[in-house]
């Protein structure tokens, strides 16, 4: 018999609106990921930005990019299936940039919590040290 190593999947689904569609997020896959967070992080230094020179033009680039972004990782469905418009405000794609921030977050958070407890069942408590594991892997 061949030895075999079968990855468990850490996916998180999102649904985003009221129909039940959802957009998934692969934990498995760091370059999704790190993309939503790169994304994430940009749109918010945007926006500081625009707060502290409000410009119609700088409002439009950033609602734009904002599209954008979410066009390249889920297709160009997904704006209308989030926000139900083909071109939502500042208001609402800001809203929905921190929710997804938030849960984000929240399953990094459970899949290194699930990483350490893996490691604590291979090894034993003793070859864990849980501060310099998490601050190896961020959180």
């Amino acid at each position: 018999m061949n030895d075999q190593i079968i990855l468990e999947k850490d996916i998180k689904k999102i649904t985003i609106n009221k129909k039940g569609d959802f957009i998934q997020i692969d934990m498995n896959d760091r370059e999704t990921f790190d993309k939503l967070v790169e994304t994430l992080q940009c749109f918010i230094d945007k926006s500081k930005k625009i707060s502290n020179e409000p410009d119609f033009k700088h409002v439009s680039e950033l609602c734009e990019y904002g599209e954008n972004q979410l066009k390249s990782i889920y297709g160009e469905d997904i704006i209308v299936s989030i926000f139900g418009v083909k071109h939502p405000s500042i208001r609402a794609i800001t809203i929905f940039y921190l929710k997804l921030l938030k849960i984000l977050s929240d399953f990094n958070e459970e899949v290194n919590n699930k990483t350490m407890d893996d490691i604590e069942k291979t090894y034993g408590s003793k070859y864990l040290d849980r501060a310099k594991i998490r601050e190896k892997i961020g959180n």
